[in-house]
């Protein structure tokens, strides 16, 4: 290939790849229609919160609630609550499942996203969830049965 010819060939590369962006290329893909803990959304969970919300957690600071605090700790290496009922306060270690039945990943991760929430899920500096992560757990969420009460 010639210079001159592979300049155009580069040339008309690099204006196909912008054209594609500047249409609204998605190189992101869409969540699965209806996602479940083990295939979808607990790989999301195990990679981008478990540093936080596993077992051990890395350090005496993370993922514990504040002594004398209501709030259970919450854990998303596992997937139901293995040691508490609805009310069993701060001594309850609840699942990913409980979480999803009462609607917190939605009240975390989308309610409190941009509000400087000291509740912000993940927390600053970790970046936020990608539209694909974020839209696969909220479609688990929404098809979760409702807590009874």
């Amino acid at each position: 290939m010639t210079p001159v010819r592979f300049r155009a060939f580069v040339i008309g590369l690099v204006a196909c790849a912008t054209a594609a962006l500047s249409a609204g290329c998605n190189l992101e893909p869409d969540a699965v229609a209806k996602p479940t803990y083990e295939a979808d959304v607990r790989p999301i969970l195990m990679s981008r919160c478990i540093r936080c919300h596993g077992s051990p957690p890395l350090d005496d600071t993370v993922a514990k609630p504040p002594s004398g605090s209501p709030f259970p700790t919450v854990r998303f290496d596992i997937y139901a609550d293995p040691n508490c009922s609805t009310d069993a306060g701060a001594n309850c270690i609840h699942g990913a499942a409980y979480e999803a039945m009462v609607g917190n990943f939605k009240k975390y991760l989308v309610d409190n996203a941009n509000a400087g929430s000291p509740l912000q899920m993940p927390p600053p500096p970790a970046p936020k969830l990608t539209s694909y992560q974020l839209d696969t757990i909220l479609k688990w969420e929404s098809e979760s049965p409702p807590l009874e009460k």
